[in-house]
């Protein structure tokens, strides 16, 4: 069975994986994954999308895919809620 990324999953689901999405979507992932395992998830070498260089990514069996997506849509709602209030205070 293969493995994801959180920055696959984010790009996948048509959302730009920057860093405040790419960071919080990890964080949130990383402690389900931690509280569910008892340990912290795996890590690769992955290929930077730039082409050069590579960072280190964890991995999360396939089979967490749909966990993967449902947080990161409710943590892409959370920031775009956060966003439109700013704007709203602002603007």
């Amino acid at each position: 069975m293969g493995v994801v990324t959180v920055t696959e999953r984010i790009r996948a689901l048509g959302y730009e994986a920057n860093k405040t999405l790419s960071w919080r979507a990890g964080a949130a992932i990383r402690d389900k994954w931690e509280n569910a395992t008892g340990f912290l998830p795996r890590k690769v070498l992955k290929k930077k999308t730039s082409g050069t260089g590579s960072h280190c990514m964890a991995v999360y069996p396939a089979t967490w895919q749909q966990d993967i997506d449902g947080l990161i849509h409710r943590i892409a709602a959370e920031i775009h809620a956060e966003q439109s209030r700013q704007i709203s205070m602002w603007g």
